[in-house]
């Protein structure tokens, strides 16, 4: 009998240290709970994103656009950013193509399209 009691006792023994083992293992597995600091800019951008992008019925992405009043006068930056643009493509016709294709791809999936004001205006450096 002394046997048997000898006997339950290190199972009992050997089913603790496993579950001991088990406990272990996945207190090590855990990932620690850290909270990250960001920097008030960081902070800022992430509410912006929250608070200007969607997620729509196709499972993607959609973002708000800015009041264009809220932009103020960039146009001429705008079209001097285009034009040192236009100048590169002088010395690299790869990247002429590539910027075209890319232009072109973009309008076809409805992404942009042609702005009527400026039909058959063209901007020139000289």
């Amino acid at each position: 009998m002394a046997e048997l009691l000898g006997l339950k006792d290190n199972l009992s023994l050997k089913a603790q240290s496993l579950a001991g083992l088990q406990q272990q293992f996945w207190q090590t597995e855990e990932l620690p709970l850290i909270r990250i600091s960001i920097s008030e800019e960081e902070e800022f951008c992430e509410n912006h994103f929250k608070a200007t992008y969607k997620i729509n019925n196709e499972s993607r992405f959609a973002c708000l656009f800015i009041d264009i009043n809220q932009l103020g006068n960039t146009r001429g930056l705008a079209v001097s950013r285009l034009l040192a643009m236009e100048n590169k493509f002088k010395s690299d016709a790869g990247l002429e193509w590539e910027y075209k294709s890319f232009m072109e791809e973009y309008e076809k999936l409805g992404h942009m399209s042609p702005n009527k004001e400026l039909d058959g205006k063209i901007f020139s450096s000289s």
